[in-house]
């Protein structure tokens, strides 16, 4: 979804939009016009919901930030008067609020709001929030336009379709079939016999269909001209019952260019009003389908930012779930791994067991990276291993009838990149190739060295300098790339799968990712032969950063009072008795408002208190306020597997000392809490 936003805050329009921020406090509207003014958007400012009414009923803007709690009018009342006048109703108001009760939100969006900000706010989740209303707008009011458009484009095809099949029919009925009458006539007419043999095709006709000389369909089948699914016959008995016939077609003309066409069919009548003759007008409709394409193309774009919006929803709520449960499994590892004797096998066993829960977490890293919720590190890495790691993970996923070589060099150099952005770009490559082999079976080719690039080595097209390069190829012996399609294979949505195979988005988001890192992409295909995918990434000169958990090092351990709060039992249990083999003294709370009310009652008891975030009634951050209220200068440690309002910024900003990501290893917690314990003594 970054992308798209990205692209769409370069655009001018949504650049230029206005934005009115309505807060009683300064300090927020400073801190918040400092954003978005930086950002290019014309910012008012309002600091009372009676200023903010004046000011929209003005000049309304684009977009309004509330604050819901004001002095006079608060900012649900303000909400509810835009939404009433039929000149601000169509107004996003994005609510700016420090409560995160659930009530309060339902009352915000029954008010009209279309999202919620908390405070303080986050600079990414601000300017991402409001790109993405201003967007939904904006392809709103292109779609309304698109739409309106072709409404008038239909009305007056259809009056002027009108007006000549009533021309055509009182010329007819006039002057009877009389051709210099017809022959001058700009409507493309063509007449046949009851039998669907051609009689007679103006001018107009043999230009629409591009025929040079009207002897070249005379007495020929109106049916094969006109390229409809009925037959003559049923057209006729069509026109028997009601006197009017329509169709529509598409026609291919010699210039190569498809143009759209709608057909209206009348009998002419003769005397005694019996029909003498099937005479067919034609409409050239090209630009009315095509405006409809438009209308569809806008309908899918919006839907696609809907999906890309709902997905990263959903990847936070799995990231969030499935850290917690991870958390249990980290920690009584580690517990039982300090009973076990060194080198058993049991303790070989246990250390497995917590490899695979670090990948698992670093799955997690990556769920959230395609949801493009998590910041993603780029840090020197050895890019055999993990390519190593992802071909045993694909080998379970690939026909066994699908051959795997490997020919990566050992010795290969690093290079500087996300580790979880490589893992991606090779499932996604490998994928595509064993999609591309027939089922009888093939073979996938993975290589891996370093490669010295001058400048007539450097691919065509390629933005990169000469110079020491790792290079990763993937090939396959599949089917191989249409040359009419492979210049389009990196742009976005474009793809080659049937329905429901594929989004089109794999290459280009790999193509993206390799560009960030400083490298290319290139690819050689030929028919029935196969294709090979080249990447080229810089080769850096640093020593190995690759963090590996050392499970053996010394944890440090206090005698302090620990305050733990937790909604999940499992890791309640888990912490706390991890904490009190540490030599901590630990009090376990379940809820976060009856830890608030121990707090308060005996505030000196703690020497350090750990929560988690996401919590009913109160989350971790709100409580953490409430403590730093009471007593200022206690350290608090908030843990969470996934939270959209709190990051490690944001914790600090309201005062918390430490932020950890679920699972929590236990060194990692261990060392925070002496590190806090001893700053604050």
């Amino acid at each position: 979804m970054n992308s798209m936003l990205e692209k769409l805050e370069a655009d001018s329009e949504v650049k230029k939009s206005r934005i009115v921020i309505v807060d009683d406090t300064p300090k927020n509207i400073q801190i918040i016009g400092t954003i978005l003014r930086d950002k290019g958007y014309l910012i008012s400012v309002a600091q009372s919901g009676e200023q903010a009414l004046n000011i929209i009923a003005k000049a309304p803007p684009d977009l309004i930030l509330l604050d819901i709690v004001m002095p006079g009018m608060d900012g649900y009342e303000t909400c509810r008067r835009i939404k009433s006048a039929p000149e601000t109703k169509d107004i996003p108001v994005i609510f700016l609020t420090a409560l995160t009760d659930t009530l309060e939100k339902v009352k915000g969006f029954e008010a009209g709001a279309v999202d919620f900000i908390t405070k303080p706010v986050e600079t990414e989740e601000l300017l991402a929030r409001i790109q993405t209303h201003l967007t939904i707008v904006s392809l709103t009011r292109k779609l309304e336009q698109a739409n309106s458009k072709l409404e008038e484009k239909v009305r007056i095809r259809t009056r002027d379709l009108n007006q000549k099949k009533e021309d055509l029919e009182w010329e007819v009925e006039k002057r009877k079939e009389k051709e210099y009458i017809i022959q001058s006539t700009s409507s493309a007419i063509v007449i046949s016999d009851l039998q669907g043999r051609i009689s007679y095709a103006n001018p107009a006709f043999l230009k629409m269909w591009g025929i040079e000389n009207s002897s070249r369909i005379l007495k020929k089948n109106i049916s094969v001209i006109l390229k409809t699914s009925q037959p003559v016959q049923e057209i006729i008995r069509i026109l028997d019952t009601d006197q009017h016939w329509e169709s529509e077609i598409t026609i291919r003309k010699q210039n190569g260019n498809t143009i759209y066409i709608q057909l209206y069919g009348n009998p002419v009548l003769g005397k005694f009003g019996i029909p003498v003759a099937l005479m067919f007008s034609a409409l050239d409709i090209t630009e009315i389908k095509q405006a409809e394409d438009e209308k569809q193309k806008l309908q899918t774009q919006l839907q696609q930012a809907q999906k890309m919006e709902a997905l990263g929803t959903l990847a936070g709520g799995i990231a969030h779930d499935f850290n917690n449960i991870l958390s249990p499994i980290v920690g009584y590892t580690e517990m039982i791994m300090d009973e076990t004797p060194d080198k058993s096998h049991v303790k070989q066993r246990l250390e497995k067991i917590m490899q695979a829960a670090l990948r698992a977490k670093d799955l997690v890293n990556q769920i959230l990276s395609f949801s493009r919720q998590n910041e993603l590190e780029q840090r020197p890495i050895k890019g055999q291993f993990i390519i190593k790691e992802a071909l045993k993970l694909l080998r379970a996923s690939i026909p066994k009838n699908i051959e795997i070589r490997q020919a990566i060099q050992k010795n290969c150099g690093m290079i500087l990149a996300d580790p979880i952005q490589i893992h991606q770009i090779i499932m996604n490559l490998c994928t595509n190739a064993y999609q591309a082999i027939p089922e009888t079976g093939g073979v996938i080719e993975v290589a891996l060295h370093e490669v010295d690039l001058d400048s007539g080595s450097i691919p065509p097209d390629a933005e990169i300098r000469p110079g020491r390069y790792v290079q990763l190829t993937v090939s396959d012996n599949g089917n191989g790339i249409e040359p009419a399609v492979i210049d389009r294979i990196f742009d976005p949505y474009f793809t080659t799968k049937g329905q429901g195979k594929g989004t089109g988005l794999g290459l280009s988001v790999i193509q993206g990712i390799i560009k960030s890192q400083g490298g290319n992409i290139s690819v050689v295909s030929r028919i029935g032969k196969g294709s090979s995918f080249y990447i080229h990434l810089p080769l850096v000169e640093t020593m190995d950063t690759d963090l590996q958990i050392d499970l053996e090092q010394d944890v440090p351990g206090g005698a302090e009072h620990i305050l733990l709060v937790d909604d999940e039992e499992q890791i309640l249990q888990m912490q706390q008795q991890m904490l009190e083999r540490l030599g901590y003294h630990v009090t376990v709370m379940d809820n976060s408002v009856n830890a608030l009310r121990l707090f308060k009652k005996s505030p000196n008891l703690f020497d350090i208190v750990i929560s988690d975030m996401a919590m009913p009634e109160m989350t971790g951050d709100v409580l953490a306020k409430e403590m730093i209220k009471i007593r200022p200068e206690i350290p608090i440690v908030i843990t969470t597997g996934f939270s959209e309002s709190i990051s490690k910024d944001t914790a600090e900003a309201i005062g918390v000392k430490g932020f950890l990501m679920k699972p929590v290893i236990r060194r990692d917690i261990a060392v925070m809490i002496r590190r806090l314990l001893e700053s604050t003594a």
